[in-house]
């Protein structure tokens, strides 16, 4: 009984940790496009520091 109890918050608890996550959420919440432009800030700087590695690499 004891274990049962234990899933069912772990759960309960994952549950929240999804919704929380979840894109519609943030919709609502008016956070989509703030999310959206950290992901495009932190893509363009991934994709920028491969291009200069690339770089380097070519000219050594």
């Amino acid at each position: 009984m004891e274990f049962e109890f234990a899933k069912v918050i772990k759960l309960k608890y994952l549950m929240i940790i999804v919704f929380l996550f979840s894109p519609p959420l943030w919709r609502l919440l008016g956070l989509d496009s703030f999310f959206r432009s950290q992901f495009k800030k932190l893509y363009n700087f991934f994709s920028t520091f491969e291009v200069k590695v690339k770089k380097n690499h070519a000219n050594s």
